[in-house]
């Protein structure tokens, strides 16, 4: 993708609107679960206004990278289409995650970082197509086994718009 002017950075983006995880915690002889608001699962809920990004409200993608894209040919046309909150930051990888870490608002200090783009135009060869590009390869993902959980409904609404944008 490189050669179209897009490029996956090695950059987790973080975000003060997160979702939770469940850290176990031992007071006394009682084992309790805790929720932790977990800046490196973000809550996107900033779409720009293409169809693959119609009706969305919130998706969450664990671990994502931000995309940089600078179109390298004026016949294609990149559109960015999920972004992070006002609230946002980037860590460069690799990273140590403290579950602990104490987040304060400077760590928050890159808003709108594009995560998902769409792509259209002369991609490969002279003949136009479309790509979508999120940079969460599992965004989509249930598990399997025990590892299952349940997607978020607009993670699945996502795939869907971008298929049927893609498939036209």
């Amino acid at each position: 993708l490189a050669d179209k002017g897009i490029t996956m950075n090695n950059q987790y983006v973080i975000d003060a609107n997160c979702g939770a995880v469940s850290v176990r915690q031992q007071n006394g002889m009682f084992i309790m679960n805790r929720q932790i608001e977990f800046p490196y699962f973000p809550i996107l809920s900033k779409f720009s206004e293409h169809p693959a990004a119609k009706g969305l409200e919130g998706v969450i993608m664990p671990f994502v990278s931000s995309l940089s894209f600078l179109p390298k040919d004026s016949a294609v046309n990149i559109q960015p289409l999920v972004f992070s909150s006002e609230n946002s930051g980037v860590v460069n990888t690799p990273v140590y995650i403290d579950i602990q870490k104490q987040w304060s608002e400077s760590d928050f200090n890159a808003p709108s970082q594009v995560v998902a783009i769409a792509a259209e135009g002369p991609l490969s060869g002279t003949a136009n197509s479309k790509m979508v590009v999120i940079a969460n390869g599992a965004f989509a993902v249930n598990g399997e086994g025990q590892q299952q959980q349940q997607v978020n409904q607009d993670n699945v609404n996502l795939a869907s718009n971008a298929i049927d944008w893609l498939s036209d």
